[in-house]
């Protein structure tokens, strides 16, 4: 401990047995005893800062010996923003279990808190705070993450104004920063799920991932959570989590899908049927490896536009009609909702083998178009169908 550091009577720097150099300012109030005030660390704060603050401290303490009583107790009743974050935390997202709990606080820890946490919650200008802030999330992260990043504050100002009559958002319409257009890619042409076949041949976990997604039109997070214990004789219970979105409930595996799944290694201790390269959770490596499936689809057709996991569950329901899937079934099999609320509550049937038909069936397409069957090998269905045709009088 170095006393009267830099000529400041009082001003010390403190070296922790870490290694941390920290800045104090000794005074002695009236009644005796000494007593220190932490000003900052060093090197993120410099001696002349250090220095300025000793200085500009001991005159406050000078004119006012409970200055820093009633500084304290200020700082104590003004909420700033990481105050309302953890009650936000504990009241909101842990009270309703929500089910992005964590992608949810992560986004407020890596965003908005290293910005907005100390800062007075009822005071966070929109002009000074916020469009500096987002401007660096989307330069950083692009718009998307911006985008999520605000809604996200904007659900912690919503909680905010039904606890204080007195507080106003400074969030307003139009601060979005990503256009949110439909998507309607979908894999067009036998082509081009040749080509996506092809890619998904060398991409290891994710390109069995991928070719489930496309074989049973599912979303990518419920294939990605499939468990081994989740399949018992051929059929995949998908199960159904707080705040989900709906999904087909049970699907009757086709052999095709089911050959996929089973190649797949059983990892100890790891339930998930796609496992995570590392570690015991499941596959988690989707940004590079989309690239990359993007990459090699352009290598066999080199004019293919890119295209997400969840643009296969479109191509699911773009090709089930060329089948002859009507429509009820296809919406089935992807888990939305058919029929009004009444119907949907006296029908509780589970259209299992209709839906497994269905499924069985686009399989079976699917790989008659990534394996095409040799040339001197003829349906009999197609035989049968020109035979019928040629009888039928005109």
């Amino acid at each position: 401990m170095t006393p009267h550091w830099g000529g400041v009577r009082g001003l010390l720097l403190k070296h922790s047995y870490g290694g941390t150099l920290t800045f104090y300012l000794a005074w002695y109030p009236k009644g005796g005893g000494t007593r220190q005030h932490k000003l900052g660390r060093y090197p993120a704060m410099k001696l002349a800062t250090a220095r300025t603050e000793a200085l500009t401290l001991q005159e406050d303490l000078r004119k006012d010996p409970d200055h820093l009583v009633k500084k304290k107790q200020a700082q104590d009743d003004v909420q700033t923003f990481a105050v309302v974050a953890a009650n936000f935390k504990r009241l909101y997202i842990e009270k309703h279990k929500l089910r992005t709990a964590r992608v949810i606080w992560q986004q407020i820890e890596t965003h908005l808190i290293p910005t907005l946490g100390p800062k007075d919650f009822n005071t966070i200008s929109r002009k000074r705070d916020l469009t500096p802030l987002f401007d660096k999330i989307e330069a950083e992260n692009g718009p998307s993450m911006a985008d999520a990043v605000l809604t996200v504050l904007q659900s912690i100002c919503n909680f905010q104004t039904l606890r204080d009559e007195d507080y106003r958002s400074p969030l307003v319409r139009g601060m979005k920063r990503y256009k949110n257009n439909p998507r309607k890619r979908a894999l067009e042409t036998d082509e081009e799920i040749r080509a996506f076949w092809t890619a998904t041949e060398s991409l290891g976990t994710y390109g069995a991932l991928a070719r489930v997604c496309l074989l049973l039109g599912q979303r990518r997070a419920k294939v990605n959570l499939m468990k081994w214990t989740d399949i018992k004789d051929g059929v995949w219970t998908l199960g159904h989590a707080a705040r989900e979105k709906p999904n087909c409930g049970a699907i009757k595996l086709p052999p095709f899908v089911l050959a996929i799944i089973e190649a797949q290694p059983r990892l100890a201790k790891n339930p998930f049927v796609f496992a995570a390269l590392q570690g015991r959770g499941a596959f988690n490596a989707f940004g590079q490896y989309s690239r990359l499936m993007t990459k090699r689809e352009q290598e066999t057709l080199p004019d293919m536009k890119p295209h997400t996991v969840h643009d296969l569950r479109r191509t699911f329901r773009s090709i089930c009609p060329k089948l002859g899937i009507d429509r009820e079934t296809a919406e089935r099999c992807l888990g939305h909702l058919i029929g009004n609320a009444i119907e949907r509550t006296y029908d509780q049937y589970a259209y299992l083998d209709e839906m497994g038909v269905a499924f069985a069936t686009f399989a079976r397409h699917i790989q008659a178009v990534v394996i095409p069957r040799p040339a001197n090998v003829v349906s009999l269905r197609g035989e049968r169908a020109q035979g019928r045709r040629a009888r039928t009088p005109a």
